[in-house]
């Protein structure tokens, strides 16, 4: 019974270990092997993978009735009729690591993620936000949609999320004054209540400071810059692991400016 439940559970997700046997997937591939109950974990490490352009180590595909050659996801569902936004984001995340650039497509992704933005979470919301940003596909409608969205919700905002919308903007040059000045602030009360995350944290320094290089955005508020400033020289450690890294220039960047 276990087994079938994992092969039920793999069919939909054809998972394989990395051609170069990272550790991480092999054990993962092992123990989604054998107990249903981290099934579902490999998953959401795939989709991580997969959103936040790390090395891809598992594809997300879809398996036929006949058995044959998998399809990925975005050319598996009729987007019109999902029904659920964790599906349009997976279905957004599978274009994107294949470079899929059909304007239809991303259409019709905004315009269902636009049908659901009022019902999704607020994490879906941004993910997939920040996936159409990393297509050649733009939708102002959209960008101005989930952004109202989530500053009506922000308390229940986390700081990975809140990274995701402000990576999403940085890649767009999007300007936005009364949004990204809602999730600075929210940026600055997650840091007052020890909330911030080291990977959101130095994600939105560095999404803040391409915002303000190329003109979209005023220096953040000086509050805010010290506050990252303490956080990061009291927490270095975690700043300097190799995902965090990239947002140290942008804490420099942003002190000297102040």
């Amino acid at each position: 019974m276990v087994h079938r439940v994992c092969d039920q559970v793999l069919a939909s997700w054809k998972v394989w270990p990395c051609t170069k046997s990272c550790n991480q997937c092999w054990m993962s591939w092992h123990v989604a092997t054998r107990r249903p109950s981290a099934a579902r974990s490999v998953m959401l490490l795939a989709e991580n993978l997969a959103g936040r352009g790390r090395r891809r180590c598992f594809t997300t595909t879809t398996q036929s009735a006949a058995g044959s050659a998998a399809l990925p996801a975005h050319l598996s569902y009729d987007i019109k009729k999902l029904k659920d936004m964790s599906t349009v984001l997976l279905v957004a995340r599978s274009a994107v690591v294949s470079a899929y650039d059909d304007e239809s497509f991303w259409r019709s992704c905004s315009l269902t993620a636009q049908r659901l933005v009022h019902e999704a979470s607020l994490s879906d919301l941004a993910n997939f936000t920040e996936a159409v940003a990393q297509s050649s596909f733009r939708d102002d409608e959209l960008m101005y949609n989930v952004g109202d969205t989530i500053i009506t919700k922000l308390k229940d905002l986390d700081t990975d999320a809140l990274a995701a919308m402000l990576r999403a903007h940085s890649r767009l040059s999007f300007r936005s004054d009364r949004v990204i000045s809602r999730l600075q602030d929210t940026l600055y009360e997650h840091m007052q209540k020890s909330r911030a995350t080291a990977p959101g944290l130095s994600s939105s320094l560095l999404s803040l400071a391409q915002l303000t290089s190329v003109g979209c955005i005023d220096v953040p508020p000086k509050e805010l810059l010290e506050a990252a400033a303490r956080m990061v020289s009291e927490h270095l450690v975690f700043f300097f692991r190799a995902s965090t890294l990239r947002g140290a220039p942008s804490t420099c960047d942003f002190w000297v400016a102040g």
